[in-house]
């Protein structure tokens, strides 16, 4: 891999399905066998996204003959050219739930240590992490803003919304959770907020708690896994840092790009020659714009190792921010003379526009989807020779 600066704005992107489809066919001549069902599921929808293989729509302008076929798309969680829209409906109506009040940015990451067996055992692996920082979040937070002597943990709880998050912006894989939580908790005696603008929950007790809580976890539910694990790692802190998110519209606004995404956005494939692929990112560190070069191979080995097994929800809601929830959020509103506002709906399809009348088209029908190819049996007979 290659660095270099870059004004990535300047440059014209390439269409990501198009760089992609120019190496699948290699990587999986390389990997064969070893490449997991979820990526090959993964690389199928990215490779049909918005061709006949998905299907399409068929408009037609009211006053003139014109037509416009439309195809679909895939809408595949890992496919860069899908899922704007939806990401932005759940913006929307995240905004319009979350309460007046002040929220942090609370972030889990996951050992450097651990992360290979987060990587080979995910579903597992996640649900228990996502497990643990909720029942950390609550239990510390409880303590903290009502008190150890009343805190219950069935009495007392938080809100908060949780993003899953497994890659850096130079596309490796670090995964971490993401949590909006609100600045305040619901009990039996009414509505608590912390008694120091300052200060919401301890640091260091939320990286211990979640810690002891995810080895106990591990060991309960898949024994064998866990004493695969060096016992020196549970000894290791697991990082924690907290932020201030103000209102909580603009951490939706972050955390939305990864809703209904994968690690890389569409925009940031600029070049591929020479089988070198240039991928736009910002540093971290310096938030200066730069580029890397990657071989076919490790593009697109980058790119899906971070596929989700199918059934594993990358975003999730507790407390009183979980759609169940909602007589204890409606209290919360009560409590603090707040009127929550109606869900915004979700946006229809837009019809295209006749490029000649103006005019809205209007469906005429729908085009099916094509076959697949079928794939050519290789003979074992050898060629005649004369």
């Amino acid at each position: 891999m290659q660095a270099e600066s870059a004004t990535v704005q300047a440059r014209k992107s390439l269409p990501f399905r198009e760089v992609f489809a120019r190496h699948w066919h290699v990587y999986e001549k390389c990997f064969g066998s070893k490449i997991p069902f979820m990526h090959h599921r993964a690389a199928k929808a990215i490779l049909g996204c918005a061709t006949s293989a998905m299907g399409g729509s068929v408009f037609g302008c009211p006053h003139c003959s014109n037509r416009h076929y439309r195809y679909h798309s895939c809408n595949h969680r890992s496919c860069p050219n899908c899922g704007l829209r939806d990401a932005e409906h759940w913006a929307k109506r995240q905004r319009a739930r979350l309460l007046p009040v002040s929220h942090r940015m609370i972030t889990f990451t996951v050992p450097q240590r651990l992360r290979h067996v987060f990587r080979s055992n995910q579903k597992l692996c996640f649900d228990l992490f996502f497990r643990a920082c909720t029942e950390t979040l609550q239990k510390v937070g409880a303590e903290v803003l009502v008190g150890k002597s009343h805190a219950d943990a069935g009495q007392t709880r938080l809100g908060f919304i949780g993003v899953l998050h497994t890659w850096t912006r130079q596309l490796e894989y670090h995964p971490h959770i993401h949590f909006l939580v609100a600045e305040g908790a619901l009990s039996d005696v009414g509505w608590h907020r912390p008694i120091r603008e300052t200060f919401f929950l301890p640091v260091k007790k939320l990286s211990i708690d979640l810690r002891i809580r995810m080895d106990q976890m591990l060991r309960q539910q898949a024994s064998e896994l866990h004493a695969q694990i060096p016992a020196d790692v549970w000894r290791e802190e697991w990082v924690c840092h907290i932020g201030q998110a103000g209102s909580g519209h603009h951490a939706i606004d972050y955390l939305s790009r990864y809703v209904a995404q994968t690690a890389i956005s569409r925009n940031r494939v600029l070049a591929d020659q020479g089988g070198q692929i240039t991928v736009a990112y910002t540093e971290s560190s310096s938030g200066k714009a730069k580029t890397m070069k990657l071989n076919g191979n490790e593009f697109i080995r980058r790119v899906l190792q971070h596929v989700l097994p199918k059934g594993l929800k990358r975003i999730r809601a507790f407390g009183f921010y979980s759609p169940a929830a909602k007589k204890a959020y409606l209290k919360i509103c009560a409590l603090i003379a707040h009127w929550p506002s109606d869900p915004p709906e979700k946006p229809a399809c837009i019809a295209p526009e006749c490029p000649d009348c103006k005019l809205e088209m209007n469906l005429l029908g729908r085009l099916a989807r094509a076959p697949p190819i079928p794939k050519q049996k290789q003979s074992n007979r050898r060629p005649l020779t004369r």
